[in-house]
């Protein structure tokens, strides 16, 4: 009997179990209804705050490889991919930012999927007040640098569109170049801006200057580096300062930059008629890439070169209609400080400077000894002044021996 009154006193125990349980569980839920509310939207999804996204809550979904959305109409093809590589961005020179240093649009998680372009100019420009993010190790003696680069990026063409209205996109934006989140440095095989890469990402946007570009000497060098290095698009273009084609600006940069490579041959460019007319101002004369084809250069012996000795007379005659063969017989980079390509101009270059250190130094001693007999011939006399005695310089007699001469006739004075 008393076990039979035991079993049925446990059962009634379990039986209220479930009771208690979701009346506590009530009394749990009621206290912090609010703070479920500001992480749960209405539908049931995870919703954070600003002040709450941490870069992992970023990488729930842009960590995801593969991640993309559709921008075809009607969610179709083709995709925009919006996954990052946490590892390569984390080594990368942004990688002691987070993600909210760059994106500053975004409120909450989920975001909006309109978000502002990312302005890299305005926090590389702080860069130099000092007020912008934490920068890592190897960029903090550089930020002079950087403000300058970025000051020349933001009166480039590739900054500002060519009647464009404010607000509007530009020709090429950081990302463009440098990548949204893998930038590094400039001599790190990594990055997109690296000498090696530069011609690849250029050609993103300028594909057929990309292809004549290969085949010139300059794209075939790359593929020889033991041999030294070769000029590629920031080389002669720079990173930074390019200048809308056909400007004064960028004909200077590109001419100055070709001397980085060929200093010899713009120095005698910069002493012809040529070079100092296109200093002044003049757009229409012959300049490096008007002789040499700005993309496809090649070398002299090429037939393919437009200073090749089939091609240089069509060359000269776009500008020199008129011109024979004998005009290029011009030597356009004549210098008379290269013995090795100019022996005969170096050779009367020198005998020309003998010619006037000789006739100065001349004129120099024959002025010196002249003012030396006359220093000489001054007459002195001693004068007494308050006991003490000076010597001054005495007037010069001037003799007169009694003898005129009429240096011109009444005829000539007439006149």
């Amino acid at each position: 009997m008393k076990y039979l009154l035991h079993c049925l006193t446990v059962s009634l125990f379990l039986l209220t179990q479930p009771f208690v349980a979701h009346a506590s569980d009530e009394g749990a839920v009621n206290p912090n209804k609010d703070s479920v509310a500001q992480t749960t939207s209405a539908d049931g999804k995870k919703r954070l705050d600003k002040n709450q996204i941490s870069d992992g809550d970023c990488l729930d979904c842009h960590g995801q490889k593969g991640f993309s959305v559709p921008v075809g109409d009607n969610g179709s093809s083709p995709y925009r991919h919006l996954d990052v590589n946490a590892h390569a961005l984390k080594n990368s020179v942004h990688g002691n930012y987070s993600c909210l240093d760059c994106h500053g649009d975004i409120q909450q998680l989920p975001h909006k999927t309109a978000l502002k372009t990312v302005d890299c100019v305005s926090c590389h420009l702080k860069q130099g007040e000092g007020s912008a993010p934490q920068r890592t190790k190897w960029l903090t003696s550089d930020t002079v640098n950087i403000v300058i680069q970025t000051k020349r990026y933001s009166h480039s063409i590739h900054a500002i569109k060519k009647g464009a209205k404010e607000g509007d996109s530009s020709n090429a934006s950081c990302a463009d170049c440098h990548t949204a989140h893998y930038v590094y440095r400039s001599d790190d095989t990594r990055s997109s801006s690296h000498k090696l890469n530069a011609p690849e990402t250029c050609g993103n946007c300028h594909a057929k200057e990309l292809s004549e570009y290969q085949q010139s000497i300059h794209g075939a060098s790359r593929k020889t580096p033991w041999k030294g290095d070769s000029a590629t698009c920031t080389d002669c273009h720079s990173a930074h300062e390019i200048g809308e084609k056909g400007a004064t600006k960028a004909n200077r940069i590109i001419t100055d930059q070709c001397g980085t490579c060929h200093s010899k041959q713009v120095r005698s460019y910069k002493a012809t008629t040529h070079g100092q007319l296109a200093w002044l101002g003049d757009k229409d004369v012959a300049q490096c890439k008007d002789c040499h084809n700005p993309h496809s250069t090649h070398k002299i012996d090429n037939p393919m070169a437009m200073v090749a000795k089939d091609n240089i007379l069509k060359t000269c005659q776009k500008c020199h209609e008129e011109a024979g063969q004998d005009f290029t017989d011009f030597r356009a980079h004549a210098d008379v400080g290269d013995f090795d390509r100019n022996p005969e101009l170096w050779i009367m270059g020198q005998v020309m400077i003998a010619i006037i250190v000789l006739t100065l130094l001349f004129f120099y001693t024959h002025s010196m000894l002249w003012f030396w007999r006359e220093l000489k011939s001054r007459p002195y006399e001693w004068i007494t002044v308050d006991g003490k005695r000076f010597r001054v310089r005495a007037k010069r007699v001037k003799h007169d021996s009694g003898k005129h001469f009429r240096r011109f006739s009444w005829q000539w004075r007439a006149n």
